[in-house]
């Protein structure tokens, strides 16, 4: 790949570094401890100046060339999501079914139950009404831990060798997440699959080691006696340990946890919608959040928002699980570098 056509955008500061000091818990929103730990950040790593909203492809680095993030606007074709049209001053939406609202639409009666958590990502004030794109967020796995349930390696020993634990209390091997389970969800994994196979493909031209990872990790999940439901793995078709179905939601600044700080996380925004914008405020930079477009971050690092946007909005937003990668002895490879890109494994 030749990095020289995509515009670079380039950080004054090293990612290594920035990553160790980031706090290892969460802080409520908007209180004192957070607001803090940000002014903190911000004033050893400073932002990038303010400048106008980025909807041209580009790719962030930090100064030693380690690529924080992926920006490719348009990258998911009409076919592939939904065209947005205006007619002339009015400007009506003109919504041309593509492949993923389709497989979307057959989730409509689990997402209108989805919104009953008391997590801010479930919470009902974030979502819009809508009238032809079902409102809610739904989260399938090919093989996670039921949150309180995870064992580490470490744990496991303990477990066989003392006996202190049981089978009840830890959940030993990952499994295929419950939401797999129901008719709809075994219509949408059909339908979806080719769309799956297109964000492997993405993670393995912007993090190809991750891509390896995942691969390996989704092949011991088929090949494991523990693993139960073996009859959906054989049709989950993504290399990502995971993937959230979000519709209609306004997303708050924050950062996702379960991950590690070189990973990638993938996002896909795709919907009769307009005037939305991808935020990352702790390097400054807005991105254009139209429909079509694909985003590789690091999600566990960087803090990331969509505050606002007009019409209906879906995005799939694939992930992977550190604990996972954990069980399945998986190498989770290391930093993506643009001079990955210049070198002879890229040709």
């Amino acid at each position: 790949m030749n990095l020289r056509c995509v515009r670079l955008e380039k950080v004054s500061w090293d990612a290594k570094c920035y990553s160790q000091k980031l706090p290892k818990t969460s802080f409520k929103e908007g209180s004192k401890a957070a607001v803090n730990s940000r002014a903190s950040l911000r004033k050893q790593y400073p932002p990038l100046p303010a400048d106008d909203v980025n909807s041209c492809p580009c790719i962030i680095v930090d100064m030693h060339g380690v690529i924080l993030a992926w920006y490719l606007p348009g990258a998911l074709s009409k076919y592939r999501q939904v065209g947005l049209l205006f007619i002339g001053s009015r400007k009506h939406f003109k919504s041309s079914q593509g492949k993923m609202m389709a497989a979307t639409e057959k989730l409509k009666s689990p997402l209108s139950k989805s919104l009953t958590g008391t997590c801010w990502r479930s919470k009902s004030s974030l979502f819009r009404e809508s009238i032809q794109v079902p409102t809610g967020v739904l989260n399938f796995s090919s093989g996670w831990f039921e949150q309180g349930h995870a064992v580490s390696s470490f744990l496991y020993i303990v477990t066989v060798q003392r006996l202190i634990l049981t089978e009840e209390m830890v959940q030993l091997a990952p499994q295929v997440s419950k939401s797999l389970k129901s008719p709809e969800a075994s219509v949408w994994l059909d339908e979806i699959s080719e769309s799956n196979l297109i964000s492997s493909a993405i993670l393995g031209v912007i993090h190809p080691w991750l891509y390896g990872a995942g691969l390996e990790t989704l092949t011991r999940l088929r090949q494991s006696p523990q693993i139960q439901c073996q009859d959906v793995l054989a049709k989950w078709t993504s290399v990502f340990n995971g993937v959230s179905v979000i519709c209609n939601r306004l997303t708050p600044e924050h950062r996702d946890a379960q991950s590690r700080h070189h990973w990638y996380d993938l996002v896909m925004s795709l919907g009769p919608y307009r005037n939305s914008n991808f935020e990352l405020p702790e390097l400054g930079i807005s991105l254009a959040y139209n429909p079509g477009t694909v985003i590789g971050l690091s999600g566990k690092m960087l803090e990331h928002a969509v505050p606002c946007f007009d019409g209906e909005r879906v995005c799939y937003a694939y992930f992977m699980r550190d604990n996972v990668h954990e069980w399945a002895g998986v190498d989770g490879g290391t930093w993506m570098k643009t001079d990955y890109y210049a070198s002879d494994d890229c040709a």
